[in-house]
């Protein structure tokens, strides 16, 4: 995949999908101020769409649940629910030992939000 199809892709159905770029022009002294404001802005939009259940996950970065989640197809990225969902109900299927450590941090922290901590398997 060439750099410019992984930028196209990020920000159709990554996270940048819902963010725009915006270029203005400001004093050199004040560059920081700007650049500083604009990550507050990205980190409270992600953080408001982290709570609503908004959050697209790539299955790319996720081996165990893009084997799960196979009668999808076409499908790049999933919501964090319907993860969750496919987790609980396709368990047996998942391989423990090859999960990745991010692809296990992502299911303790989908149980956490959507199981109150637990997975019903």
């Amino acid at each position: 995949m060439t750099k410019s199809d992984r930028k196209l892709r990020y920000k159709t159905t990554g996270g940048g999908a819902d963010l725009v770029p915006v270029e203005i022009l400001v004093p050199r002294a004040d560059r920081e101020l700007v650049l500083q404001f604009a990550q507050k802005l990205r980190d409270k939009h992600r953080a408001k769409a982290r709570q609503a259940g908004d959050i697209k996950l790539r299955l790319l970065d996720y081996p165990q649940l893009k084997l799960i989640a196979w009668n999808r197809p076409g499908k790049e990225s999933i919501d964090e629910k319907d993860a969750f969902a496919l987790y609980e109900r396709n368990w047996r299927f998942v391989d423990r030992d090859a999960l990745t450590r991010r692809e296990n941090s992502l299911i303790t922290r989908l149980a956490k939000k959507f199981g109150h901590g637990v997975m019903n398997v």
